[in-house]
């Protein structure tokens, strides 16, 4: 596991890896301050309408709020969907040709396929975190480990999607799954190590990259087992 993530990190500075960070971090940071501005906008427009007592600065404060939440909250959603979606070939193929040059390369899904599987990714980490926005509060407010119920949570979903992104390249969706369920534990504890590096500063810009390179080194190791 550890070895995984420190050959992801090793490879990091590729040129072809450098492309993919740009392009994946421009659209992931285009999406989330886009969410922003049309929180503010809509809670301007809610003021605005109603007549509400709150002054117009409310609403930017708003919307100031909500991109700072959306940029903790829901940067590794959608930094997971735009990578898995659209670059998630690009960084594995690096990968395939740098330590596994003698084995059978993965064969990529179909273009409607990923982005199905992206969305229907981003759609359920969102709402879920949503829904737990509030007992994440309480928990690290009253108990202080609301951050571990935010790990346990992201860690599933983070595995989850990152294994079978990879491992679908390489067998079908039902081994895939038996797979998956016969090593719950370590892609479990593997997507907990990626969440963590979303919280990260800096760290954070390069964990969608990490994420899908450590994961295929995993997937190898898993299925040779």
């Amino acid at each position: 596991m550890i070895s995984a993530f420190a050959k992801a990190i090793a490879q990091l500075p590729e040129p072809s890896f450098r492309k993919v960070f740009v392009k994946s971090f421009i659209v992931t940071l285009v999406v989330i301050v886009l969410v922003g501005v049309l929180a503010g906008a809509g809670v301007e427009y809610l003021r605005v309408t109603y007549d509400l007592w709150f002054s117009g600065w409310v609403s930017g404060a708003a919307g100031s709020l909500i991109f700072v939440l959306a940029l903790w909250l829901f940067s590794p959603a959608v930094a997971t969907m735009v990578i898995t979606t659209f670059f998630m070939s690009e960084i594995l193929e690096a990968v395939e040709k740098e330590h596994y040059p003698h084995e059978v390369p993965g064969k990529d899904l179909p273009i409607g396929q990923e982005i199905y599987v992206g969305l229907r990714f981003l759609v359920v980490m969102l709402v879920l975190n949503l829904v737990m926005l509030v007992p994440y509060l309480f928990l690290a407010l009253v108990f202080g480990f609301g951050f571990l119920v935010y790990f346990a949570l992201n860690g599933y979903l983070l595995g989850r999607e990152y294994f079978e992104a990879v491992a679908h390249r390489y067998m079908d969706i039902a081994a895939t799954k038996a797979l998956r369920r016969r090593e719950r534990g370590r892609i479990f504890f593997a997507g907990a190590v990626v969440a963590v590096l979303f919280t990260i500063p800096i760290v954070n810009f390069f964990a969608p990259i990490i994420a899908p390179v450590a994961m295929i080194h995993i997937f190898k190791g898993l299925r040779a087992a």
